[in-house]
């Protein structure tokens, strides 16, 4: 079974628990950590296009999307293949250690430079190759997540 189709067999609360688990060492670094804001939707949407849908996606969507990242990297996949394969802890890592859409945002920064300069976002794409695979529908589930009312 390839890994994109193992992700897409995680639950919602699996799919969470792992992206948190891969993204937790990156969020040690507080110049990564920066919570998102309207400004960066912003930024997003001007890189990378508006999303295909509005439709803001569910917890569980936004997590198997950003596995889908760290799977097409071959820095990350097998440290998602190595916690997919081995046995299931009961808890990957307490979930209420970092946000969902900063793990998200973690693993989005494997793959475009976000950083904030005189206020504005900017974003760079250090892998264009990328950027229509697996990065687009990511980006665009986080803008609709990021969007959603209340």
């Amino acid at each position: 079974m390839t890994l994109d189709a193992r992700i897409a067999q995680l639950s919602d609360a699996d799919a969470r628990r792992l992206l948190l688990t891969l993204t937790r060492p990156l969020a040690e670094a507080p110049e990564r950590t920066t919570p998102p804001d309207a400004a960066l939707v912003q930024a997003l949407t001007a890189t990378f296009g508006a999303p295909a849908t509005t439709a803001p996606p569910d917890e569980g969507d936004l997590a198997r999307a950003a596995l889908r990242l760290l799977a097409a990297d071959p820095a990350t996949a097998p440290r998602l293949t190595a916690l997919l394969d081995g046995p299931r802890p009961e808890r990957f890592i307490d979930t209420n250690t970092i946000a969902l859409t900063t793990a998200v945002l973690l693993a989005l920064q494997l793959h475009v430079r976000i950083k904030r300069k005189d206020g504005q976002w900017e974003l760079l794409i250090e892998k264009p190759s990328m950027s229509g695979t697996v990065l687009k529908p990511l980006v665009d589930k986080l803008v609709a997540f990021l969007s959603r009312g209340g």
